[in-house]
């Protein structure tokens, strides 16, 4: 007898999903092949329905976490792992942008680009990209996360940054639990001293862009709110 992660049935499955490049099999099957590497042939597609049911779509499957999915009936731990991978790996690849050909000419531009960096993040992270004379990125950088983005450590970090690539300009991005979408005092003062930095260079600060669960808010250099995209 084949063992269940060699049978024929996810061959056909494998063989359908190759040549047709994903086309001609639904999601339904798409989450049943996904389970085959994982279950045996008789509860895979049995559990592909259940978590569908159970989550209201295919999409909300594959959005679930991990906690989510081992609660469905016939999930077992390296199933959930299995679906759980594929929305972070998913999320990596977003998180991945490419520097060389962004440009961040506009607060929607800034929020695109961002809103990649940021997704699938859960902990609170400070972003800083440094722009050319044509708004072009340079270079994007994850400068810090928790308590400590708003430190000195983060200021000297992002003002090395721009020393190092000739910035023109800056743009910081970060994220917050909640509601939360103005920046505090403690943020705003941080913000304040890129106005000019340690060595004398002048760099302006372009936007500062805050995602919460809402959405994302884009504050021009001077902190007034210039744009929401929710």
């Amino acid at each position: 007898m084949e063992p269940f992660y060699k049978n024929e049935y996810r061959n056909q499955l494998e063989d359908l999903y190759i040549e047709s490049a994903g086309a001609d099999i639904d999601n339904e099957k798409a989450l049943e092949l996904l389970l085959l590497y994982t279950l045996p042939i008789h509860e895979a597609g049995p559990t592909a329905q259940r978590l569908i049911s159970h989550f209201g779509s295919f999409s909300k499957v594959m959005n679930a976490d991990f906690e989510q999915l081992i609660e469905v009936g016939g999930m077992d731990w390296d199933s959930a792992v299995l679906v759980s991978l594929v929305k972070n790996l998913s999320g990596r690849m977003k998180a991945e942008p490419d520097a060389d050909t962004a440009s961040l000419d506009g607060l929607d531009s800034s929020i695109q680009y961002f809103s990649q960096l940021l997704h699938f993040k859960k902990s609170p992270l400070l972003y800083a990209a440094v722009l050319d004379e044509n708004a072009e990125i340079v270079k994007a950088k994850e400068i810090a996360s928790g308590k400590k983005r708003f430190s000195d450590s983060s200021y000297n970090q992002i003002c090395k940054l721009c020393r190092e690539e000739s910035a023109s300009s800056l743009v910081i991005a970060y994220n917050v639990s909640g509601s939360d979408k103005l920046p505090g005092d403690s943020e705003r003062e941080f913000f304040r001293r890129f106005k000019k930095l340690p060595d004398g260079k002048a760099v302006k600060l372009y936007d500062v862009i805050v995602f919460n669960e809402d959405g994302a808010y884009a504050f021009s250099g001077d902190l007034r709110l210039a744009a929401y995209l929710g």
